[in-house]
């Protein structure tokens, strides 16, 4: 019995002995692993160290794929321990690489930084249809009624019973067909959803494409494939002759053609090369004599305010009472999408057109006058 108890005892003295040098292998693990940190951070103080100034160099840069491998998150993954992971990078292993561009330039796995907005051209804030009285127009042509010769014989009658004068009125009756002026362009469908602010742009754009050519049309329009009849087609204005070469001279003999027919000189329209030159005009004083240039340009001329707009042809413009003429609006603009086009179903496509119909009507030509500024 004692011999068996013995045995016991010894077998439980060698398991306690064995799990004690279990132990003892653990610290001594620990304590070299330590040590072996301790080595390899004194070793890194010492190669960041310049030998010949002292000075501390940076240390070379860790990718971030090493970084990432020796995460205990990435480990603990890779054995199956967790089902997700979310390692934390630090600047100093990924900045380097990015500053040496050594990072993939995929754009799948890279994307550029998609900056906010869209960079477009110039966009003008004021149009000439701005200055116009507009009249709701309800169907696809308007018709009205105007003067066209009024002879004044007005008098006092030379005695009673006697013949009072008689004064002459003509009138004619135009008809204007109202202009449909449109245009469309084709994107797709994601680009759209997906960047609200291009879709702005893009609406911005087509609202601008369209009054470029309603104010072409309203100073150039010949009336013909659709167009509207125009401030100079002719027997819309009458016509300015100039006698010289002061630009400035010529729009006051303008002013005083259309004052000495009872009209109101309401706005000058001119290309902006001839604004520029009035405006660089100087005396003999070398002082600018429409006024200075911290006045902010050209904003009026004989009392008249000045729109510039390269639809008018350089060296030439047109003079105007604005109760002369009318803009009739069938149609304000509108920008519609569609995919019913052909093609655009299956592709992804999608039609974004912009239309408006309206038309100018010059209902007192003598009220508009056009023609050289100089000879």
């Amino acid at each position: 019995m004692e011999s068996t108890e013995l045995a016991t005892e010894i077998q439980a003295y060698h398991q306690d002995v064995k799990a004690g040098v279990q132990d003892i292998k653990a610290t001594l693990k620990k304590h070299a692993e330590k040590q072996e940190e301790l080595s390899d951070r004194l070793l890194d103080i010492e190669q960041r160290a310049n030998p010949d100034t002292g000075t501390y160099r940076t240390p070379a840069p860790r990718s971030a794929a090493s970084a990432l491998l020796k995460a205990d998150e990435v480990k603990a993954f890779a054995e199956k321990r967790v089902r997700a992971v979310g390692v934390a990078v630090e600047a100093r292993d990924l900045l380097p690489s990015i500053m040496a561009n050594t990072l993939t330039s995929d754009s799948a796995t890279n994307p550029a930084q998609q900056l906010p907005g869209v960079v477009g051209g110039p966009v003008q804030r004021t149009w000439l249809r701005q200055y116009l009285s507009t009249v709701a127009a309800t169907s696809a042509s308007f018709v009205y009624t105007k003067e066209s010769t009024f002879t004044n014989n007005a008098a006092a009658q030379s005695a009673e019973g006697a013949a009072k004068a008689e004064s002459d009125l003509t009138f004619t009756e135009v008809t204007e067909p109202v202009s449909t002026i449109a245009h469309y362009l084709r994107m797709s469908r994601q680009l759209l959803d997906d960047n609200d602010a291009l879709r702005q742009f893009v609406d911005t754009r087509l609202h601008q494409g369209l009054e470029l050519a309603i104010e072409d049309d309203i100073i150039n329009g010949d009336g013909t494939s659709g167009k509207m009849n125009g401030l100079l087609k002719s027997g819309n204005y009458t016509a300015f002759t100039p006698t010289g070469t002061d630009k400035i001279v010529s729009l006051r003999e303008a002013k005083l053609d259309l004052e000495s027919a009872d009209y109101r000189a309401g706005l000058i329209v001119m290309h902006p090369d001839d604004v520029a030159e009035i405006e660089l005009v100087k005396d003999s004083n070398g002082n600018y004599v429409v006024g200075l240039p911290i006045n902010g340009g050209l904003p009026q001329l004989w009392g008249v305010p000045v729109y510039s707009t390269t639809k008018v042809t350089s060296g030439n413009f047109i003079m105007m009472d604005l109760t002369a003429v009318g803009l009739h609006q069938r149609m304000d603009a509108v920008v519609e999408l569609s995919d019913s086009d052909a093609n655009n179903f299956t592709t992804n496509l999608v039609t974004i057109r912009a239309e408006t119909r309206l038309s100018v009507a010059v209902y007192l030509p003598a009220g508009v006058v056009s023609g050289a500024l100089s000879t």
